[in-house]
């Protein structure tokens, strides 16, 4: 059945574009006579097929152009991608270029930190740091990333070297103070106040940063090492009387001694034992002539029976400065100097400290040429 229907559509489809196309007659009146145009249906089809064919050529055209717009469209979009492509690659290589720069800046100030902290304290060389690792090959010479990579690595084993001997010192001025029988961490404790405006450290790692607290930890030890009475006061004097329990001269009866005594040439100078501040100065009962000095961390030392004192009170003295005179002022018997040690008020034997270690007194120089170094540098 399906045979039949197609002609017949194709039929009545001629049918119907042949009903429009049809003659035509026009009539036209002009100066009062009747003319008429006749337009045949073939020249009908003519035109229409004309015009069909204009109007295809212009479908055409106008195709071509769009698709030659959305080509160079195309290509426009693709050398885009090229350029942001090649932009991005241009700022990757700046990035490591300032990368690389920014690694060289970190290191270096690392460095300086090094030299000052070796010098300073270890009196280590840091300046060959900077020297080139022999097991380093020309190549890796010729790249800066390895060759920082290879500083940076040397830097923080050399870090970890400076850590191990400040520990290593720390723990000795600890031994040293619990020998004299003082609690390192409360002589040793900071006591004072901090602050200031927050500026980053620049080129500080974590490494480094551990490092500076060690330091600052030995330095406080160290500093608490100056309050220690190690300078001997009555210079060529002999020990005439020790600590602890005795026979009282006057009453020969059991009594405690809460001192030393050293006997010596009369006016012979009296030297504070330590540097610190004094706190009194002058007569005092039994002592006679006196003079106190505070060393800080609840350390102080009395100098009893002076012939005369020479500092008085809210002075600052050095260790091994004159403070007086030996004299037999007060309750004495003669001429000698009374020296007491006081740890929080409480008198301690000060023979031990009298006869320091030569550690602790290497300890109290340089912590002492240090501070006046740091005082003239403020």
């Amino acid at each position: 059945m399906g045979e039949f229907v197609a002609p017949r559509l194709w039929g009545s489809l001629r049918a119907r574009f042949a009903s429009l196309f049809v003659d035509r007659e026009l009539y036209m009146r002009t100066d009062g006579e009747l003319r008429f145009l006749r337009i045949s249906a073939r020249f009908q089809k003519t035109v229409a097929a004309s015009t069909a064919i204009l109007l295809l050529g212009w479908l055409v055209l106008s195709g071509n152009l769009l698709a030659s717009q959305i080509s160079m469209l195309a290509e426009r979009s693709s050398v885009a991608a090229m350029l942001a492509d090649a932009q991005r690659t241009y700022r990757g290589a700046v990035r490591r270029q300032k990368s690389a720069e920014a690694l060289a800046n970190d290191l270096e100030a690392r460095q300086r930190a090094l030299e000052a902290v070796a010098a300073e304290h270890f009196d280590l060389p840091g300046a060959s740091l900077t020297a080139p690792s022999a097991a380093v090959s020309t190549n890796r010479q010729n790249s800066p990333e390895a060759r920082l990579k290879t500083l940076e690595q040397r830097q923080t084993a050399f870090i970890r070297q400076v850590d191990l001997l400040a520990s290593a010192r720390m723990r000795r001025a600890e031994r040293t103070m619990a020998s004299l029988g003082l609690d390192p961490i409360k002589l040793a404790g900071s006591g004072e106040g901090t602050g200031g405006p927050y500026v980053p450290g620049i080129g500080v790692g974590d490494d480094l940063l551990r490092l500076a607290e060690t330091i600052e930890k030995l330095e406080r030890l160290e500093r608490a090492l100056l309050s220690i009475p190690s300078f001997m006061p009555a210079e060529g004097g002999r020990l005439s009387s020790g600590y602890g329990l005795r026979r009282d001269p006057f009453h020969r009866r059991a009594a405690m001694h809460q001192g030393q005594d050293f006997s010596g040439p009369h006016r012979s100078d009296i030297r504070a034992a330590a540097a610190g501040t004094v706190i009194r100065s002058g007569w005092w009962g039994g002592y006679g002539r006196i003079v106190i000095v505070d060393h800080g961390r609840g350390i102080r030392t009395r100098y009893a029976h002076l012939a005369e004192t020479s500092v008085r009170r809210g002075d600052t003295v050095a260790r091994g400065e004159t403070i007086g005179a030996m004299g037999s002022t007060g309750r004495s018997t003669g001429t000698h100097l009374h020296f007491e040690v006081r740890i929080d008020g409480k008198p301690v034997n000060p023979r031990p400290f009298l006869e320091a270690s030569d550690h602790v007194l290497e300890i109290q120089d340089r912590a002492g040429e240090r501070r006046q170094e740091q005082a003239d540098a403020g």
